[in-house]
């Protein structure tokens, strides 16, 4: 976790706090919180063992790393204001939410892998609290391979990446540096299926093959072809009528996304 309180209960954050002001507790469950502050490692709170608490659990130091950058260069910029990270929201804790403008937007920063229901629950929280929300991927860009048969790099997109996917209007943003990201549009992937023939044990001549198969999972990642985006001057907001990802109902959303239209059209 990033954020912890001080002995006056103030909140403070690891990368702009001194061990001198501890002791520090953990928000949400007030056990004792260590300050991390090392020369390699992402500086950051810790809860001292032995502890029961979740919060700030499975964080990685790119996690850590993506949030102090997006945070420091939003702070920074003239158009933001009321910018931190971790604040308790009525029940939501984006990792940074701030203003744009006159516009509420929390951030999402998204690495592993997550259930598509705590994706829905979440961006239909910030909906009711009127927050405009934007789900981040830590990876710089789409992780690649070559199809040998088809030649074509392709990605294997998974089943809560292609939910975020459908969210966004067919794109997802990948993470480059400060409040920079790029977009992605995954177009669907269609394989050929060689031709067969075959006699059944009834005399029955079969037939199958011969044609192109759309892929569910394998896609290709087409990328903005302008340069990288900035989160506080090249997006905007946009509401969102309920929709449908398979078998999942998505309600109605606010969503912060990029200006553009659909550019691989």
């Amino acid at each position: 976790m990033l954020v912890a309180l001080r002995p006056d209960q103030s909140r403070c954050i690891a990368f702009e706090t001194v061990k001198e002001e501890g002791p520090f507790h953990c928000p949400y469950c007030a056990g004792e919180a260590i300050l991390k502050k090392g020369e390699i490692r992402e500086h950051h709170f810790a809860h001292k063992p032995p502890y029961d608490c979740q919060y700030g659990a499975g964080e990685s130091q790119i996690h850590y790393r993506i949030k102090r950058e997006i945070y420091l260069a939003l702070s920074a910029h003239t158009n933001c204001s009321k910018c931190d990270i971790e604040r308790n929201l009525k029940g939501v804790r984006p990792d940074v939410s701030l203003y744009v403008g006159k516009t509420p937007v929390a951030i999402e920063i998204q690495r592993n892998r997550i259930d598509i229901d705590y994706i829905i629950q979440r961006t239909e929280r910030h909906a009711n609290l009127g927050i405009y929300v934007i789900w981040i991927l830590t990876d710089d860009k789409p992780k690649t391979f070559l199809h040998e048969r088809e030649q074509e790099d392709i990605y294997r997109i998974k089943k809560w990446e292609a939910c975020l996917h459908e969210i966004y209007f067919e794109r997802l943003y990948y993470w480059r540096q400060e409040a920079y990201v790029m977009p992605y549009h995954f177009k669907t992937f269609s394989t050929w299926v060689e031709e067969s023939e075959w006699y059944e044990e009834d005399g029955e001549f079969r037939q199958e093959g011969g044609f192109y198969r759309e892929t569910k999972r394998l896609k290709v990642p087409i990328p903005f072809p302008g340069p990288i985006l900035h989160l506080a001057e090249d997006f905007s907001a946009k509401v969102c009528r309920p929709s449908r990802f398979e078998s999942y109902a998505i309600p109605g959303s606010k969503l912060w996304m990029d200006k553009n239209s659909a550019w691989w059209r």
